[in-house]
């Protein structure tokens, strides 16, 4: 159990919806999760196949998340003067930062923390190369953010795209091998996420008025 009481990675948080924070894939984007749960062609395991159940990642324990939104304005430079007035420009996309830890006491748990290092590693590289010809060059994928389940104050089925993801593998600790390869029993893992939404999304759906009431949580969060 963790600190905040949400059962460990290999079983219990499909017990606790309330409390879940997941990264799944969009609907419509390529991405290699799909037919995970068999054997992939060049190996006799797939390294993602404990995601499939979920359909993507859910976060073993109530990871840490910060959510920013920031507003950018220019200055009139004004000669001899204080204060000097500003002009909106834009809105930047919100930024979200997730920690979370991931524990492997046991063969399922190492499995699933294999499985989302993987996961993470994928969303930052596009299709490339002569292999796969007919889609060479897909971006990314975009993923759903979904946090705290009914609680859309911060996230429902928000789209988002990972700029970056880095874990880290402690000294202190001991480590555990799987079919995929060695993890430690104790990984802490950082994501950054932007907001990702269509212009066309953007342009026929957003008005302030709704947002300010809560109208649009959701994907405008």
């Amino acid at each position: 159990m963790s600190k905040s009481g949400i059962p460990n990675s290999s079983l219990g948080f499909r017990n606790s919806p309330g409390a879940v924070v997941s990264l799944k894939p969009k609907a419509g984007n390529p991405f290699p999760l799909e037919g995970a749960d068999g054997f992939s062609v060049r190996t006799d395991y797939n390294i993602l196949g404990p995601l499939v159940d979920d359909g993507g990642l859910v976060f073993p324990y109530t990871p840490t998340l910060q959510v920013g939104h920031q507003a950018n304005y220019g200055t009139y430079d004004i000669t001899h003067t204080i204060y000097q007035p500003q002009y909106y420009i834009s809105t930047a996309n919100p930024s979200i930062s997730i920690t979370a830890n991931f524990t492997s006491n046991d063969l399922a748990e190492a499995r699933h923390t294999a499985a989302a290092i993987q996961f993470l590693k994928t969303c930052t590289k596009s299709d490339f190369g002569e292999q796969n010809p007919s889609t060479a060059g897909t971006p990314p994928p975009i993923l759903n953010l979904r946090v705290y389940g009914k609680n859309a104050l911060h996230a429902q089925a928000t789209p988002v795209v990972v700029r970056s993801m880095n874990y880290t593998m402690p000294e202190d600790v001991n480590y555990v091998e799987c079919e995929a390869g060695v993890v430690p029993t104790m990984l802490l893992l950082a994501v950054e996420l932007s907001v990702q939404l269509s212009p066309a999304t953007v342009r026929k759906k957003f008005n302030i008025s709704d947002f300010s009431q809560g109208n649009l949580l959701g994907g405008f969060n």
